[in-house]
């Protein structure tokens, strides 16, 4: 058999660059037909606009408002909409009915994480919540349900109403120093520096059982600085697209800023994680030092990671089921953020929406009187017996709500509905504002008018509302819309509740002593609640706004006082 022998006569050897060069031309050739091939819509996708060659649809997307966009393209194309993202498959869910058809009925295999970009960065790899999936994600949710279930919310509503009696307080104090001889001025600041301290309160409180943290600006000012750079690293208009140009994540921090804060916001949240189970170990110390063998029944405060030690110390005997250090850590900062995050950003849009509506405030402050009188300040026992603000709070949630799109699930094998094909590895996208501004399903929809709480608990229109009831498609779906704040399926925030409660807590007592007055121009027609006068993209909040805070009377003032005073040790 012949055997090729170079011609080293003739200096014909072959290059070793000739050679490296053309295989990088072919992978490189590879990579670009690979990428051009994936852009392209799969077949039997859900309907959704036209791709480009390499981009898919992100030209489609603003920089900001893309909720608004997705909604837009619900409008066009339906309930399900098939976009690509580059490579990226991404279906956004436009309606109640398939948002429970999926991520509810299907919670199997539409729970999986999606943990690339700019998480890789901020959030170290291990078990956190945000991310969790599988057996992990069924066992945190559990624990969680420990402080979350009826009994246990129940347990610390009365530390919810010390929160809110104390931010009360505050709030008070803070207005007589930000007060123009004439009653004008501008007391925004410091009323949310005393909110970011009350939202703070309950959940420390609850989760871990730390205490006192209303009296620690230095501790509150350390952890909004965090949350404050956390979420705006997370928006789309902060980092360079990672996703579409994976080399971005090498690039040195001298020449990526971005890397720097990344490092700042993971270490930080590692602190707070880790803080969580110290003082959780020490809580369930000194009750095991007090007690003994009877903590268990010695009643009182117990925050829900001294619990979850307890049982895990009383029980499963073979440790099949307990969670490592770092997991319970990693619960306990996980925990933290949801709740702190989402009730600040609910609690500040719900007051400007106040401030923006005199007439509401108004029939709000004619409840309390009613069901609370007009010597005390309401009490943790009167939080379910006032309708009309509840219904202030659920058309709040519905109208700007502050999270537009959930956290974005992963299907974890394909799958077909409806004809449709969604491919393994889909990024799914519940668009909860388009969902809970559907003209269908809500009469007047871009109004805030909380009596559409009051004729049903979803707020449907009337024929509507009826249909649910006796389960008819799509409406029997929309009756548990206003949920949808907090996510669906099995990736859903189990805190809605306790988020509720707290927030309920706050705005019973601050109606009842005080009265809001907006000081912009035009004063209540000045405040700005339209899409435009919020800001953020994974969270919403509402851009700054000037109003006053003023007791309703002296003597309310000095029962407001008393009542922090009164409560003031269950935050100890």
């Amino acid at each position: 058999m012949a055997v090729w022998q170079p011609d080293t006569a003739g200096g014909r050897w072959p290059s070793t660059l000739s050679a490296t060069l053309a295989a990088a031309a072919l992978y490189t050739t590879w990579v670009v037909v690979s990428w051009a091939w994936n852009s392209r819509r799969p077949r039997d996708y859900p309907p959704g606009p036209k791709t480009k060659l390499w981009l898919g649809n992100i030209l489609d997307m603003p920089a900001t408002r893309q909720y608004i966009r997705y909604s837009e393209l619900g409008d066009e194309y339906g309930e399900l909409v098939g976009l690509k993202f580059a490579t990226q498959n991404v279906v956004v869910l436009n309606s109640a009915r398939v948002v429970n058809e999926l991520l509810d009925k299907r919670h199997d295999i539409y729970s999986g994480r999606v943990y690339h970009g700019i998480l890789k960065h901020v959030m170290a790899e291990g078990p956190h919540i945000t991310i969790s999936e599988g057996e992990y994600l069924r066992r945190w949710r559990a624990a969680a349900r420990i402080l979350l279930k009826p009994s246990a919310l129940r347990e610390v509503l009365p530390q919810n109403a010390a929160a809110a009696a104390s931010c009360v307080a505050q709030i008070l104090e803070a207005s007589d120093n930000n007060t123009n001889a004439d009653g004008s001025g501008d007391h925004s600041e410091p009323v949310f520096r005393a909110i970011e301290a009350w939202a703070m309160m309950g959940p420390l409180k609850a989760v871990c059982g730390i205490s006192g943290a209303n009296r620690d600006p230095a501790w509150t000012q350390w952890y909004m600085d965090f949350s404050k750079i956390n979420l705006e690293i997370m928006e789309p208009a902060a980092i360079p697209p990672l996703d579409l140009f994976p080399f971005l994540h090498y690039v040195p921090a001298a020449l990526a800023p971005w890397k720097t804060a990344a490092r700042r916001v993971n270490a930080d949240r590692e602190e707070i994680c880790n803080l969580t189970l110290r003082n959780a170990r020490a809580g369930y110390a000194r009750r095991k030092e007090a007690y003994g063998d009877e903590e268990k029944n010695a009643g009182g405060f117990e925050s829900l990671m001294a619990r979850v030690l307890r049982e895990q110390e009383e029980g499963d005997p073979d440790r099949k089921n307990r969670f490592t250090s770092e997991e319970m850590a990693k619960i306990g900062g996980g925990l933290l953020e949801a709740s702190i995050h989402t009730t600040l950003a609910s609690f500040r849009s719900w007051l400007k929406i106040l401030c923006a509506h005199p007439r509401v405030v108004a029939r709000i402050q004619e409840e309390l009187d009613a069901v609370c009188g007009t010597e005390r300040p309401p009490t943790a026992e009167h939080i379910r017996s006032l309708p009309y603000l509840d219904a202030c709070l659920q058309e709040a949630w519905r109208w700007r709500i502050p999270t537009p799109v959930s956290l974005p699930h992963r299907l974890t094998q394909d799958d077909v509905f409806e004809g449709y094909r969604i491919p393994k590895d889909t990024v799914i996208i519940q668009n909860t504002y388009r969902i809970l501004h559907d003209p269908a399903f809500f009469d007047a929809p871009d109004d805030y008018v909380p009596e559409r709480y009051l004729d049903n608990p979803a707020g449907l229109r009337p024929e509507l509302a009826a249909a649910g009831k006796s389960g008819t498609a799509g409406a029997a779906a929309y009756s548990r819309a206003t949920s949808f704040v907090f996510g669906a399926g099995r990736r859903a925030c189990p805190g809605d509740s306790f988020s509720w409660q707290s927030m309920m807590a706050l705005m019973a007592k601050l109606l009842w002593a005080c009265d809001l007055r907006p000081t912009e121009g035009g004063g209540a027609a000045g405040v700005d609640v339209s899409p435009e006068g919020y800001f953020g993209e994974t969270l919403i909040d509402p851009l700054p706004w000037r109003f006053v805070v003023v007791p309703r009377s002296a003597e309310r003032r000095r029962a407001a006082e008393d009542d922090a005073a009164e409560l003031a040790p269950l935050l100890d």
